[in-house]
């Protein structure tokens, strides 16, 4: 799921396995995309503490303390290497943006600059006019993130017009995007799931959706709506079809293992793995909004890939 501005101040807790490292690189390892250098002038600046006081670069962490990072990091900024033997399926394209189709396992984005194999290396191959018009140019036009094992369609900016107006449309809810997700136990639609999520403050690879029991656990938190539309049930499995809006990073796994109806295959949020399935099950399987230049109505969908047709036979939905 896409997640951007992420917050005005980042806070990391020092696991068991980072004590004795040095603060810079603690804030290099944690924070993505942040260099050397990055992490070096933050803490200059007086923008990093340590359990709310200033630290020294070379400050040695112990488990259990509370590193800030106030203001938004400073990302080191690179062009994405061309990369072609990465496929790109173009599903729309004109003068101002794409709509391309990602499989599941390929990453939307580099975090340094010599790596490839990413969505982003593809788009720079393809259409190297793209990486001018995207939140950072590493990531060449895109406008939407969509986590590693997720698959489906993803909008990418080819002019500083497509950017500005796509990225407006999807901020206000004017772009319609649809999933369809593979869940544990007898789901009820339509339903609404209004759950603010931040990042998990025990577990920097989670995220989590807050709750009355859980409020104190969550850092930073924003406002994530997750609309379900539809759900078909067949024994202690739901294919359901879900509406979201201003997306936030793994918002609809989170928010449906809120529930207690975590996705198949999705085992970082207690979903059971499935033997021949590699991801978890959940698929960007539409777009649709209104064309800011010609006002044509435009509607995109992308078919499951064969691996979940494959798993929903299996598990008698067809």
């Amino acid at each position: 799921m896409d997640d951007r501005g992420e917050g005005r101040a980042l806070e990391l807790m020092v696991e068991a396995d980072e004590a004795g490292l040095r603060l810079d690189v603690f804030l290099v390892k944690r924070v993505e995309g942040l260099g050397r250098a990055g992490a070096k002038r933050v803490i200059a600046e007086g923008r990093v503490r340590v359990d709310g006081r200033v630290r020294r670069k070379g400050a040695m962490l112990s488990p259990g303390e509370t590193v800030s990072l106030e203001g938004e990091p400073e990302i080191a900024e690179f062009d994405p290497l061309p990369d072609e033997a990465i496929p790109l399926r173009v599903v729309f394209e004109d003068e101002d943006f794409l709509v391309v189709d990602k499989p599941a396992g390929v990453p939307c984005h580099p975090l340094r600059p010599s790596e490839r194999g990413t969505l982003a290396n593809a788009i720079a191959a393809r259409y190297p006019e793209a990486i001018p018009h995207g939140h950072h140019r590493r990531e060449a036009g895109l406008l939407q993130r969509l986590d590693n094992q997720t698959s489906g369609l993803l909008l990418v900016a080819r002019s500083l017009r497509g950017f500005e107006e796509l990225g407006r449309m999807l901020a206000t809810g004017a772009v319609d995007k649809r999933y369809k997700a593979l869940c544990v136990g007898a789901v009820r639609a339509p339903q609404r799931i209004d759950l603010d999520v931040g990042h998990d403050a025990r577990d920097r690879r989670k995220m989590r959706a807050v709750t009355e029991l859980e409020a104190g656990e969550v850092r930073h938190p924003r406002q994530a709506t997750t609309e379900i539309l539809h759900s078909e049930v067949r024994g202690d499995r739901s294919l359901v079809e879900l509406r979201v809006r201003a997306a936030r990073r793994h918002q609809v796994r989170v928010h449906l293992a809120a529930l207690g109806h975590p996705l198949v295959g999705d085992t970082l949020y207690g979903g059971p793995a499935i033997e021949g399935l590699d991801r978890h099950f959940l698929h960007a399987s539409a777009l649709s909004f209104r064309h800011f230049r010609t006002g044509e109505e435009l509607a995109f969908a992308s078919p499951l890939p064969p691996e979940l047709e494959d798993v929903l036979a299996a598990a008698g939905f067809r």
